[in-house]
């Protein structure tokens, strides 16, 4: 803690580190080190919060090494005296039970005020990589989860992507991508969804490669109460 004072005659709190060794119970040591805690006033007067990180490296229970890297924390006034919580990050590293390694990657919560009061969540992703039964590596890309009021007080979820690859039975890969589930109210109190999209690449008996697009599953509300499936196409190539 070095508690220093600023131009404007504020306070300022800057530099507090920490590293920790302590054991674990199966005799091994686990490092800790946190930057944490910068805390400085805004040109409003309000308070910032900065730069809080975290690296933990600590022993798996099949004796290897998992590291948990995490930025978490910016916390800032919004124009409109909310509060923006920003760019939290999480890397963690940790084995497959086939003695690989998987890598997770998240990116995650972006909380910010709409300008009629609500909260809007934004750009949660997500990318892990794991290995496949054959030893191959699978890539899992995953942006999910921007949430955010409607006009109607409703809430809309927008944007769900995943892409996956993995390896096909002859040793080719292929590509999987999906754009999903975008759910929103309908003007008469029921949901929709709409804009389902897949699109696969794979290769054909004759080495060539096919591109599979099928956009899927618009959902809506019919003027009886029943439901009707509309525009279901698919286009092979």
């Amino acid at each position: 803690m070095t508690l220093e004072p600023a131009a404007d005659g504020a306070r300022r709190l800057h530099r507090c580190t920490l590293m920790t060794l302590e054991p674990a119970t199966d005799g091994a040591r686990r490092l800790h080190r946190c930057a944490l805690m910068t805390l400085e006033p805004a040109a409003d007067g309000a308070r910032r919060l900065h730069r809080c990180a975290l690296m933990t490296l600590e022993p798996a229970a099949d004796g290897a090494q998992r590291l948990h890297r995490c930025a978490l924390m910016t916390l800032e006034p919004a124009a409109d005296g909310a509060q923006k919580l920003h760019r939290c990050a999480l890397m963690t590293l940790e084995p497959a039970t086939d003695g690989a390694q998987r890598l997770h990657l998240c990116a995650l919560m972006t909380l910010e005020s709409a300008t009629d009061g609500a909260q809007r969540l934004h750009r949660c992703a997500l990318m892990t990589v794991e290995p496949a039964a054959d030893g191959a590596q699978r890539l899992h890309r995953c942006a999910l989860m921007t949430l955010e009021p409607a006009a109607d007080d409703a809430q809309r979820l927008h944007r769900c992507a995943l892409m996956t690859l993995e390896p096909a039975a002859d040793g080719a890969q292929r590509l999987h991508r999906c754009a999903l589930m975008t759910l929103e109210p309908a003007t008469d109190g029921a949901q929709r969804l709409h804009r389902c999209a897949l699109m696969t690449l794979e290769p054909a008996t004759d080495g060539a490669q096919r591109l599979h697009r099928c956009a899927l599953m618009t959902l809506e509300t019919a003027t009886d109460g029943a439901q009707r499936l509309h525009r279901c196409a698919l286009t092979t190539l």
